[in-house]
């Protein structure tokens, strides 16, 4: 049996070191689905939360401009500029969930 032995009599507080905790999930992910999207696609998407999470809208992407804005320009109202808005992308995607891509037939 091995017995331990202290050879300093002066007991002192020492607070534990912050460890770096490796694993899980890791550091959080931008779901910014937007931004690298091609200029003139059109999309579906619908809200994530809130009373009207059956509703899907249709959207064309207007391009990113502006420091990182996308333009986008809701339910084909490609002749009325006056609907159009800029976004946030990555707020656009926190909220909004893509549901497809329209492809031109």
């Amino acid at each position: 049996m091995l017995k331990l032995v202290v050879n300093n009599e002066i007991l002192e507080d020492q607070e534990a070191a912050p460890r770096l905790m490796t694993g899980g999930k890791g550091p959080p992910k931008s779901w910014d689905w937007l931004s690298p999207m091609p200029a003139g696609t059109v999309f579906l998407a619908r809200p994530k939360t809130g009373p009207n999470t059956w509703i899907i809208y249709e959207f064309g992407h207007g391009g990113t401009h502006a420091g990182n804005n996308t333009l986008l320009i809701p339910n084909r109202m490609y002749d009325q500029p006056s609907n159009w808005f800029w976004c946030d992308p990555v707020e656009f995607s926190k909220v909004y969930e893509l549901r497809g891509i329209l492809e031109d037939e």
